[in-house]
């Protein structure tokens, strides 16, 4: 009765912790963690080689739905009930509109998620060190804490 009424409290808790993964994709590697958390808690090269990206581009569209969901069941390993609300995650500098588009279909359609929140990554460099400790996104009557 209670230790039961307290897990659920417990996994309540978690999955409001958890709500956002934070994502950063490079031709070496795939970084994966829950937003707040002071390193990435996955990383492992690429599916598909290292040509994912080129020269600040995506390549591969193919590979990088593979290794995002291959990230993303790693990351949830702990506990499956925590699957992310959204995502959080870098784009290739030289991206386009059209590779932003696609990277936007994977992750709304393949990897199902609610929210996505595209950061360059120079703003992702100056989050990682410090320089900027808290974002909140507000959009309309929708916001998040990362």
């Amino acid at each position: 009765g209670n230790q039961a009424a307290r897990q659920s409290q417990r996994l309540a808790e978690l999955q409001q912790e958890k709500s956002w993964a934070c994502m950063h994709t490079t031709s070496q590697r795939i970084e994966l963690g829950w937003c707040g958390d002071d390193e990435p808690r996955v990383v492992f090269p690429p599916l598909g080689g290292t040509d994912i990206t080129r020269l600040g581009r995506p390549q591969d569209m193919g590979a990088i739905a593979k290794s995002w969901a291959t990230g993303l069941r790693l990351l949830q390993a702990d506990d499956a009930a925590l699957a992310p609300k959204g995502i959080v995650m870098t784009v290739p500098a030289r991206s386009t509109r059209e590779d932003v588009d696609t990277l936007l279909a994977i992750a709304f359609d393949k990897l199902t998620v609610d929210g996505v929140f595209l950061v360059h990554p120079c703003m992702a460099d100056i989050m990682a060190t410090g320089g900027i400790t808290r974002l909140v996104v507000h959009i309309e009557d929708a916001s998040a804490a990362v």
